[in-house]
């Protein structure tokens, strides 16, 4: 499918869930839609989807969804080098994960604070990532371990500690090739290219 038909089936179904007045399916729809237009560098619309799925979300009892939309907030931010919110978003995403028992928003949530404390340079950040890429792994999250490689990679090598950015992209690079994971490899290969 092209991402102008996946993206439609989203919209599709938000409708559908909306006309059902089911907040939670439509909170996790609208949560897809932002992370489709981030993948797709369509910034705008990943942040007004990401505020929506939060404001449908907190409409109702805290769920795992609400959780995976605080730390999907959490990485807009942090991508947008607004530090200092993406922590305060992190920090409740990864609250209510635990609270929720959501293993998936727990691994995103620590991958978001992990990145952002490196990138300021505060300490404990290069733990939470381990212990995000760990998880993922053990739980069998795919593209949650991918993402824990990539930022890995990006935030040592912003640190000037080569070999280890280098030893987390070639073994990302492994662990996205044995699971198929080409949109993160590419990512990979170019922080490689770049070392």
């Amino acid at each position: 499918q092209s991402n102008a038909q996946v993206i439609a089936a989203r919209e599709r179904a938000i409708a559908l869930w909306r006309q059902l007045d089911n907040a939670e399916r439509l909170g996790l729809n609208l949560h897809w839609l932002s992370r489709l237009h981030w993948y797709l560098g369509h910034k705008k619309e990943a942040d007004k989807y990401a505020v929506q799925a939060i404001e449908v979300l907190e409409s109702i009892a805290p769920t795992a969804e609400l959780a995976m939309a605080y730390s999907v907030r959490s990485q807009l931010l942090m991508l947008n080098s607004d530090y200092e919110s993406a922590l305060m978003w992190g920090e409740r995403a990864l609250q209510l994960a635990l609270a929720q028992g959501a293993f998936e928003a727990r691994i995103h949530a620590l991958n978001n604070l992990g990145h952002t404390l490196l990138m300021l340079g505060r300490p404990g950040g290069e733990a939470l990532l381990k212990e995000s890429l760990a998880l993922a792994i053990a739980g069998g999250f795919h593209e949650q371990a991918a993402r824990a490689y990539n930022n890995l990679s990006f935030t040592l090598m912003q640190q000037c500690r080569f070999a280890d950015a280098e030893r987390f992209c070639r073994e990302g690079l492994a662990f996205d090739r044995e699971h198929d994971l080409d949109s993160w490899s590419y990512h990979l290969m170019s922080l490689c290219a770049q070392l």
